[in-house]
């Protein structure tokens, strides 16, 4: 009887009674008048103030009521503080984080903003911590059960936050010290091949150099790739942090507005990394997608424009080899001679445990990421130099009502490089890219490891932001960012090297060319259809290199001959529900495997096969070229080989769905995906109670609806981690079509209704609309929230 009474006593009190109530009156003696909030079904509110001061610590207020235990994660993971709620199993995470100091980097930019911008980031603290001292007994059922209340918040936390989701879409040094590994198992020809790069012209590349042996010798490029040797961490960036946006102007559209698309390409976390708004005070409207513990709409409009981004891929981070004395251990050799390193030490607290101190070496290119006694590797980041906070361009950005004002805010924009996409009232629209961008000394390019004594290793300036990818107005009357290469043969600057595939951009283009070239207007309708697009660029090429070795073959058994009739009558998109979508994922990936394992090994292929976006693109070309020296040693011919390929995924989907009828194989089956919680990654067994899933999805990472496939393949399953996490669309006509959701939903709290209703909306890409006009918040509004200066004799 105890028990029956106890546990949904305790369930309510921990779980049920944090949930914040949307009616009613809430009491902040800070504000200067009261505030209006009203929330739609969704729990989306728009907030009404009389002045920005009390319109931020509003938003402040409301976002720690739905997101206060993942906003103190972000800010735990940003500033290296895990350790301390989960003990020793995050140390490995927290010295990284640490080291590159996206904690220290957020306290300077805090103390360098301009006086409008700490204003903003101040109000929108206290609103946080007004949250946090009024209801400290009843905070998220997490802090219960890791037992721990929150510190007050700082403005440096949300710069530290702001710092570290920069670190994350600009992160490439990964990929860098992946290339540098197969470049030494492989070669400079064959590593050439498979990163589309031409390595034989590198002028950095020290591992073919006379300091090779040394380097090897010190164990550093273990010690490096042991760094990421967590695959399935949910801390590590992805290299799908990418996007896709599309603006059509209004000569072109059913309406005469402006339309804007884009849909935000992230992990997939439980709750969601975004958070619905909309802000009304006089002089400013918007309404959009913030970042939990961060003020500011990151995609979204406001009575003159839309704007969202996508990223612009450029590589901004590089490993550098540095030189230290054995005799002087701070003392590093430089261009010009030996110079003193700064040595910082951090102490990191460890629960259960004693703390950790923690070294940190900066020489001039950055942090030190590994180092044994006389040689290093550090960081050279674009994000190390502070000199004009990202919050500044975001305030710029949400205020902005033309092209050029749109322009001036990209101007002061330092990071992550993005292209951010634009259309206005009056039928414009565009796109400029953003960033700070370095410019190499010689011909440097930064995709291996350089000598950091070397001039010619050097960073030298940035990229100016008018020589950037910018079009305004094409005659075209699109425009698409979709993470592909932009820039041309023949321009100045070097960029990057990290593009995703061109699939996207190209099914985009199709799209477009084929509705305008046959006198149609485009309407939000197509653009909805596009977000939801799961259409295989390479299945063409596919299905006939399948069916003509086939064709040719002696014997097929009866799995094969079922795989292929499905195959040959699929219409190649990689729908939920389509087995013929399962069979070809399967045969790609498992031509990959044998392609490389053998030249590479099973690790480093893998390593390959998750850091590196744009692989498909190596077997699109062998594919095509047919070349004889990448076929395993046990195959003597193409046609053999692709025959054994097909007959090793056919079964590989087998044994995975335990069963032999085909029709049964479908892609849902197989490619499942999880959002993830971040307090499994210090209490593994709390997944089944806070992730969201395992759920059967379609696409993959090339289709524009992308969903990713991640982990190991070779046993016939395609886990997803990284996917479309917010949608957007705008038609300029009327400010009523305003449609943005999220992948799971508003609220973080586990048992709230708001948690997870709009995951079928999602799944199905059903537009969701937002309050943005009078009439649609008149219509759209189910609840009323009063947050009042006076005193109120009964707490919320």
């Amino acid at each position: 009887m105890i028990l029956v009474l106890t546990v949904p006593l305790a369930g309510w009190w921990y779980v049920l009674r944090p949930v914040p109530s949307l009616d009613g009156l809430v009491s902040l003696p800070e504000l200067s008048a009261p505030v209006m909030v009203r929330f739609d079904g969704r729990g989306v509110p728009y907030i009404e103030a009389n002045t920005e001061a009390d319109l931020y610590l509003a938003l402040g207020y409301l976002t720690a009521r739905d997101r206060m235990f993942q906003m103190d994660m972000m800010r735990r993971i940003a500033e290296g503080k895990l350790s301390e709620v989960f003990g020793v199993g995050c140390l490995p995470q927290d010295k990284l984080m640490r080291t590159i100091g996206c904690g220290r980097l957020g306290l300077t930019e805090a103390n360098t903003l301009s006086a409008e911008s700490k204003s903003m980031l101040n109000e929108y603290c206290r609103g946080i911590n007004k949250y946090l001292s009024t209801n400290f007994d009843k905070l998220p059922v997490e802090f219960s059960l890791l037992g721990y209340q929150p510190a007050a918040w700082e403005p440096a936390d949300s710069m530290a936050i702001l710092k570290y989701l920069c670190y994350c879409q600009d992160e490439s040094w990964r990929l860098d010290d992946l290339r540098q590994r197969i470049v030494d198992k492989m070669g400079a020809e064959k590593a050439a091949a498979l990163f589309l790069e031409d390595y034989n012209t590198t002028s950095n590349a020290v591992l073919r150099s006379a300091g090779a042996k040394a380097l090897k010798a010190d164990g550093l490029p273990e010690k490096l790739a042991s760094l990421w040797s967590d695959r399935d961490s949910i801390f590590k960036p992805s290299p799908h942090f990418g996007s896709t946006a599309w603006a059509v102007s209004g000569r072109n559209t059913d309406t005469g507005g402006a339309l804007l698309a884009s849909d935000k390409d992230q992990t997939l976390t439980s709750p969601d990394s975004w958070y619905l708004c909309a802000l009304n005070v006089p002089g400013f409207h918007a309404a959009g997608a913030t970042i939990p513990g961060v003020p500011g709409i990151f995609a979204g409009r406001n009575d003159y424009i839309a704007w969202s981004s996508a990223s612009l891929k450029a590589d901004v981070q590089d490993l550098v080899l540095e030189e230290f004395s054995p005799q002087f251990p701070t003392k590093y050799k430089t261009a010009s001679g030996w110079q003193n390193a700064t040595e910082l030490t951090e102490e990191i607290p460890v629960r259960l445990g004693a703390n950790i101190v923690h070294k940190v070496l900066i020489t001039t290119h950055g942090p030190v990421l590994i180092k044994s006694d006389s040689k290093a590797v550090s960081l050279s980041w674009s994000g190390n130099a502070v000199e004009r906070p990202a919050l500044e361009s975001l305030r710029l950005l949400n205020k902005a009502r033309d092209w050029n004002e749109f322009q001036q805010a990209l101007k002061v924009h330092p990071g992550p490089a993005q292209m951010f996409i634009y259309a206005d009232h009056s039928g414009n629209i565009g796109y400029h890219g953003a960033g700070d961008i370095p410019v190499r000394a010689g011909k440097g390019d930064g995709i291996l490891l350089g000598k950091g004594w070397e001039p010619k290793n050097q960073w030298l300036s940035k990229v100016p932001f008018q020589e950037l990818p910018a079009s305004y107005n094409p005659p075209s009357g699109y425009l698409i960012a979709a993470n592909q290469k932009l820039v041309k043969a023949g321009y100045a600057w070097l960029l990057g090297h990290q593009w995703c595939t061109p699939y996207r951009a190209l099914r985009l283009e199709s799209c477009f060319s084929d509705l305008l070239s046959h006198g149609r207007k485009i309407g939000l309708p197509d653009c909805n259809e596009l977000l939801s697009d799961q259409a295989s660029y390479l299945s063409p090429l596919v299905k006939r290199e399948i069916s003509q070795a086939l064709s040719g073959a002696q014997e097929i058994d009866k799995y094969q001959l079922a795989a292929l009739d499905l195959v040959e009558h699929w219409d190649g998109v990689l729908k939920p529900e389509s087995a013929a979508a399962a069979i070809y994922e399967s045969f790609l990936h498992t031509l990959a495997h044998r392609l490389l394992v053998p030249k590479l090994g099973a690790d480093l292929t893998r390593d390959y096969l998750e850091r590196y976006p744009t692989w498909p693109l190596f077997v699109e070309r062998f594919l095509k070229e047919k070349s004889q020296q990448w076929l395993p040693p046990e195959e003597r011919t193409y046609s053999t080989f692709i025959l054994t390929t097909f007959s090793q995924s056919v079964n590989a989907l087998r044994l995975s769905l335990r069963t032999d009828d085909a029709k049964r194989w479908t892609w849902q089956s197989v490619h499942k995906a999880t959002f993830r919680h971040i307090i499994t990654q210090g209490l593994p067994w709390a997944g089944a109670l806070f992730n969201t899933g395992p759920i059967g999805v379609g696409g993959d990472a090339d289709s524009i609806n992308a969903l990713d496939i991640a982990g190991d393949t070779t046993q016939g399953e395609f886990a997803c981690h990284s996917g479309p996490t917010m949608r957007i669309l705008v038609d300029q006509s009327d400010r009523s079509k305003f449609y943005q959701s999220l992948s799971l939903g508003e609220s973080g709290h586990r048992l709230s209704a708001m948690a997870r209703d709009q995951l079928q909306a999602w799944l199905r890409v059903d537009p969701l609309p937002v309050a943005f006009s009078t009439e649609q918040l008149e219509r759209q509004s189910q609840h009323k929230l009063i947050l009042t200066n006076a005193s109120l004799s009964k707490p919320e």
